[in-house]
Formats: C-alpha cells, structure tokens, sequence
C-alpha cells in the first residue's frame, strides 16, 4: 500500500483534517471500525473496487464511485481484504466553524457544509470530474508544502477544494 497524507498544519484551510490519496496494490486487511468526530469522509474510489459497512449495511463501490460517512458514524471496510485500487478522501470538519470554512470568510461557504451533510445517497457516481478535482487539490497541496511554497498556493488549494466540494454537492 503506499500512501500520501495531508494534514492541516501542512495545509492550512479551516474544515479540512485530511486530505489523502491511497493505492492499494495487493489485498490488504480491511479497515477497522473507526469514527471522525464532527466530520465527513468524502471517499472517491478512481479504479478497481471496495466495499464499506456503515450501521451494519454493505456499501459496494466501484471506480467512479463516491463513498461518503456522517459526522461521528462508525463505518469499517466491508470485505476481508481491501482490493487492488486507487482511492482519494478526505474529513472534512463540517459542524465546527461553518463560518470560516475553508478559509473563507463571512461565512460565504457556510451553507456548503450544510449541503454536504445533506447528501441524500450515500453512494454515488461521481466521475472524471470529480477525480480531475481531486488530482488538482493534489497538486496543490504538494505545490503548497515544497519548498519555497508560492505565496498565492493556499489560496489556490483553497479554490480547488471549494470546486471540488461543489461538484459532489451538485
């Protein structure tokens, strides 16, 4: 498995606690039970497929696909291995500090945690879009934390995320 993580104190935008891309290149042991306090996990699955238990329901998901958990849901890996695949997702902090979220002020994305939190399926196709939104928050994101980072890549990373999170809302 090889993995690539941000953090917050590496990204700096209000709301997002994690930020991550993961290959699975052979079949692993499945994800734990696990919780995110107070945040969403917005998984977009690029290629191959998984599966995820949320209160006792299987959840399969194929390349394309979103997968998303409420704030404070338990949730594990379904199957007995995760399979061969290409995943990003992040938690994203959708209950505290709405009125600064990701950075902007005034509450201008406010009401874009609330549609988050609003996603009625739980599952859904998400699409080249989606995965093309996460690839340029990536960048970003590596842009951001290389050295010397330019002074506008927040600002630019900030951007990204906004679009990204309007396309899965949409």
């Amino acid at each position: 498995m090889k993995r690539l993580r941000y953090f917050p104190e590496q990204l700096g935008v209000p709301g997002v606690r994690e930020l991550v891309e993961v290959y699975f290149d052979a079949a692993s042991e499945p994800l734990p039970v696990h919780v995110h306090p107070d945040a969403m996990e917005l998984c977009f699955l690029v290629s191959g497929s998984q599966a995820y238990t949320v209160q006792g329901k299987a959840y399969p998901i194929r390349g394309g696909e979103m997968f998303l958990t409420y704030p404070n849901e338990e949730h594990q890996g379904a199957t007995p291995f995760q399979e061969r695949c290409q995943l990003y997702y992040m938690i994203v902090d959708t209950t505290h500090n709405r009125s600064g979220f990701l950075g902007f002020p005034g509450g201008e994305c406010a009401g874009l945690a609330c549609e988050l939190e609003g996603i009625a399926s739980r599952v859904f196709f998400a699409g080249e879009r989606v995965q093309s939104l996460f690839e340029d928050c990536f960048a970003h994101a590596a842009a951001l934390t290389a050295e010397p980072a330019h002074a506008l890549e927040r600002a630019s990373l900030r951007a990204g995320l906004l679009f990204l999170l309007q396309a899965i809302v949409r």
